[in-house]
């Protein structure tokens, strides 16, 4: 047995790491195998009538069950939120404005996706499975950009889309490359296999990005800026630099092949009017910026009207229509386009508390662990883990003020990863004396950076 010595001089032996239950590794197969399908859509363009996706759910929640770890769950705090979430929005039902909806939202959609991050915070125990799962929702979305390209529709604006499943309107399909392109970049990252298979996989970021632009989703490229912004702010000197060079060229290369109805799109970002002759494309995209306008406002009309149980779950776009009516105005029949307040119009105040608790968490904890590990080169992992993770959380918070997403399963998939690398994490840099939220100084004894009881510890 290989031993260590304590710093009394004592041989203590070192204890061997516990084996993995083989109910947790076949959970782990099936969840890596549900990712793929979550993130690639593939059975969207083939096969839909298959029900391998649900086969392989079941699967997954039943290994999971005899695999154990469902107090991880609730021992954490996103958990604790997702859960009152959960059960705020049951609540809700029977004070909704169609019941009915209400109930099938809670019962086909979100409960469905809540699972997601039950099953993720259960089956992913270790920094290894960790950087496993994201590598598979780095090679989904790679798999679902080539689907895209080759099999996709361009809509009467220049628009990429898909013929059909989850991701046929462009915004879906831009938010799901978008924020899957940090993980991808973390797959490049990784040194195994060499330098020709980093610029290999660093090369494969570039039809991600293309794909992304050509869906002329506005709310993508705020996102991506936002992005950006937060990736400069983590970064040293160097890593600013080749950040700055590499948008450059990205934005040099998309300028080129993008149409210029799409371009036209993009700028209404920066204009209120259009100073160009392209009246009817311009006009659209304002069209659709004022009338996002309307749908928040009013959205944040029926949070303030109703803001203990909101006008229902899922059930925005009736209340909406039947409130409009009767003022006289015409109904407009569409989403909020903006996650948060289809949160608070539906579902009422309490449940935008604990679904922003649960995001901020996840933020707030993902940046320390970056901040703690960066001065530790041993720690490199661990830091562009955090990194990834911090990077796709930000597209999605960003891209979530344009569209309404609440109930999907990105945010418990993102919040899922992150918690169980939270875990992780916290665990090694506990091991070496570090603090996430008050990382060491250079030179700094382990004593001295050790604080009485970690701040990823839950309450």
């Amino acid at each position: 047995m290989i031993t260590t010595a304590a710093a009394s001089g004592a041989i203590v032996p070192m204890q061997p790491a516990a084996p993995v239950p083989l109910s947790q590794r076949i959970g782990l197969f099936f969840l890596l195998i549900l990712l793929f399908f979550n993130y690639s859509r593939i059975f969207d363009f083939q096969w839909s009538g298959l029900a391998i996706p649900r086969v392989t759910f079941f699967l997954t929640l039943s290994a999971a069950v005899f695999a154990g770890g469902w107090g991880r769950v609730f021992s954490s705090p996103v958990g604790r939120y997702l859960t009152a979430f959960t059960l705020w929005l049951a609540l809700s039902v029977p004070f909704s404005f169609w019941q009915g909806g209400s109930y099938r939202l809670l019962v086909n959609k979100w409960l469905k996706s809540f699972l997601c991050f039950v099953l993720i915070l259960c089956l992913v125990r270790t920094l290894d499975q960790c950087r496993k799962a994201i590598y598979v929702i780095a090679l989904s979305v790679l798999a679902l950009t080539v689907m895209c390209l080759v099999l996709g529709r361009t809509t009467a604006g220049g628009r990429l889309a898909l013929e059909q499943g989850a991701l046929e309107n462009p915004n879906d399909l831009a938010h799901t490359l978008l924020t899957g392109l940090p993980f991808l970049w973390l797959l490049a990252l990784h040194r195994s296999g060499g330098l020709t298979r980093r610029l290999l996989l660093g090369a494969c970021m570039i039809p991600v990005l293309v794909a992304t632009a050509t869906t002329g989703s506005r709310g993508a490229m705020v996102a991506a800026a936002a992005m950006i912004s937060v990736a400069l702010l983590k970064s040293r000197f160097a890593g600013k630099m080749k950040m700055l060079i590499s948008a450059g060229l990205a934005f040099g290369l998309l300028i080129q092949f993008l149409p210029d109805t799409l371009k036209l799109r993009y700028g209404t970002l920066f204009r209120d009017q259009s100073e160009h002759n392209e009246e009817k494309v311009v006009g659209q995209a304002e069209g659709s910026m004022e009338q996002r306008k309307r749908l928040l406002k009013h959205s944040i009309e029926l949070t303030f009207r109703n803001p203990v149980f909101g006008v229902g779950p899922g059930v925005f776009m009736p209340a909406a229509a039947a409130d409009s009516e009767a003022k006289g105005q015409r109904p407009g029949w569409q989403e909020t386009h903006n996650t948060y307040t289809q949160v608070s119009a539906e579902a009422g105040l309490p449940a935008l508390f604990f679904y922003l608790g649960a995001l901020l968490y996840c933020l707030r904890q993902l940046a320390a662990i970056h901040k703690a590990s960066q001065p530790h080169p041993e720690l490199a992992e661990i830091k562009n883990i955090a990194f990834c993770l911090l990077l796709s959380l930000v597209g999605f918070a960003v891209d979530g003020c344009f569209f309404s997403i609440a109930y999907s399963r990105y945010f418990p998939t993102l919040a899922g990863l992150s918690m169980a690398f939270i875990f992780c994490a916290r665990e090694k840099l506990s091991a070496r004396g570090l603090n996430p939220a008050l990382p060491a100084r250079r030179g700094a004894s382990p004593s001295a950076a050790r604080p009485a009881r970690s701040s990823l510890l839950p309450a």
